[in-house]
C-alpha cells in the first residue's frame, strides 16, 4: 500500500520520535523526515521553502513543546490522530485516482489539507501553499515569487526591446509564445 520511498520516510519519522523520546509520531516528525528525503527536499525547496530554516523551526518545536518520556523497554511510538487522518486522506485519494500504491507526493498534499495544524502553519510561514505543491508535482513548475518575476521581466524587456515591456504586467506572457510572431519567424527561416 505504501511506496518504498514513503515507507522509508515513515520509518525515519518513527526513528526520530524514538530517538527524541517522544511518545507519539506526529506530522512534525513526518515533515522532519521529509527534510532527509531527496524527493521531499526537492518538492519543498521548489515550492519556496528554506529547508534549513524549516529544520531549525522543527527542532525548536521538538525541544520546546514536545514532552519527553522515558521507557525502560523497547517501544514503538503511536501515531497521533492527526497523522492517522493524513494517512487516511492519502489512502482515499489513492483509491479515488485508481492507484494501487500511496506515494510521497500524495502524502505531502494530504499534509497540506490538515487545517489548524502546526505543520501547515510552518509551511505557510515558508510561503508554501497546497497549490505550489500541486503545480510542482503535476507540472514540475517551480514557484517563482512576484518580485523575482518583475525583476526577470524587466531584464528581459531591456534585452529584447520595448515589445516585452507589456509582458511585465502579464505573468502568463513569461511562459507562453506569441503564435503570430512564431509564424513570422518560421516563414523568415524558410525563405
Amino acid at each position: 500500500m505504501f511506496s518504498n520511498e514513503l515507507q522509508a520516510v515513515f520509518s525515519n519519522a518513527v526513528s526520530e520520535a524514538k530517538k527524541r523520546g517522544h511518545e507519539y509520531v506526529t506530522s512534525e516528525h513526518f515533515l522532519f523526515a521529509l527534510l532527509q528525503n531527496n524527493t521531499g527536499r526537492d518538492i519543498l525547496s521548489n515550492c519556496g521553502g528554506d529547508l534549513d530554516v524549516l529544520k531549525k523551526m522543527l527542532e525548536d518545536y521538538f525541544e520546546t513543546y514536545m514532552e519527553k518520556v522515558s521507557y525502560k523497554d523497547e517501544y514503538i511510538p503511536d501515531q497521533t490522530v492527526e497523522l492517522q487522518r493524513i494517512i487516511q486522506r492519502t489512502a482515499l485519494h489513492m483509491h479515488s485516482s485508481g492507484k494501487d500504491i500511496m506515494d510521497l507526493p500524495d502524502m505531502i498534499v494530504a499534509l497540506m489539507d490538515e487545517k489548524n495544524s502546526h505543520v501547515l502553519s510552518l509551511l505557510e510561514l515558508q510561503g508554501i501553499t497546497r497549490l505550489d505543491i500541486l503545480n510542482h508535482i503535476s507540472h514540475s513548475i517551480p514557484k517563482i515569487s512576484f518580485k523575482e518575476f518583475k525583476v526577470n521581466a524587466y531584464q528581459d524587456s531591456r534585452e529584447e526591446g520595448s515589445s516585452r515591456r507589456a509582458q511585465m504586467a502579464d505573468p502568463l506572457a513569461k511562459f507562453t509564445v506569441n503564435l503570430l510572431r512564431s509564424e513570422e519567424h518560421t516563414s523568415e527561416l524558410q525563405s
